[in-house]
């Protein structure tokens, strides 16, 4: 699992997506600031890869467990696009910027069961339930069936990251 500086990084890169819309945003602005223009967009691109490199790590330092999900469902993540898009509001109010960014960073580090940034490089989120009764977010590539034995690394108590090697496999079945 993950350690907490670990999982804080890897939480704190969701405020990526932001950042991009901030700085895409700003482009469009009539009075243009250059240096906000390379802040947001700079920060935004650097936590997209170290969100990719979090995830990278962890596949190669953290045990693989097998995993067995008795039910899976795919996961709603509409009110993501909400938190995302509710900022652009500062831009017509730029005085909000701040207290909006920062009412959205507690909202995702408070309830943060989705991560926007994996689901960009292709990963699909799932709750899952297993035997025992414990669910699960179950973060993959590739589409997982019910009760098919995974290979799984556990990010946090309850996220899963699928590490199937054979995901063209298992997809065909």
């Amino acid at each position: 699992m993950l350690n907490k500086f670990a999982k804080f990084l890897l939480i704190a890169t969701s405020v990526a997506p932001l950042l991009l819309i901030f700085g895409l945003a700003e482009l469009f602005q009539p009075d243009i600031s250059a240096e906000h223009v390379v802040f947001y967009l700079g920060t935004g691109i650097a936590l997209f890869l170290l969100c990719c490199w979090v995830i990278q790590v962890a596949k190669t330092k953290l045990m693989r467990l097998p995993f067995h999900p008795t039910s899976i469902h795919p996961t709603a993540v509409g009110w993501v696009l909400t938190a995302y898009l509710f900022p652009g509001v500062t831009f017509v109010y730029p005085q909000m910027i701040l207290p909006v960014s920062a009412l959205c960073l507690g909202i995702l580090m408070w309830g943060a069961r989705t991560y926007p940034l994996l689901r960009i490089i292709g990963y699909k989120t799932h709750n899952v339930a297993t035997a025992q009764g414990r669910a699960y977010l179950l973060l993959s590539r590739r589409a997982v069936q019910e009760k098919e034995l995974c290979n799984v690394i556990q990010l946090t108590d309850y996220l899963v990251l699928d590490v199937n090697k054979s995901e063209s496999l298992a997809s065909a079945r």
